[in-house]
């Protein structure tokens, strides 16, 4: 994750949240997974 974007905000907590929540879901399908992540 980047340090430079993370911040005590609660949008930004909930954003970095769905980014996770989104990259589990990429790495239980590898064929998902777009360039650059």
């Amino acid at each position: 994750m980047i340090r430079s974007r993370m911040r005590p905000k609660m949008s930004d907590k909930k954003k970095a949240r769905k980014c996770e929540l989104r990259r589990n879901e990429y790495i239980r399908e590898p064929s998902n997974i777009p360039e650059g992540m």
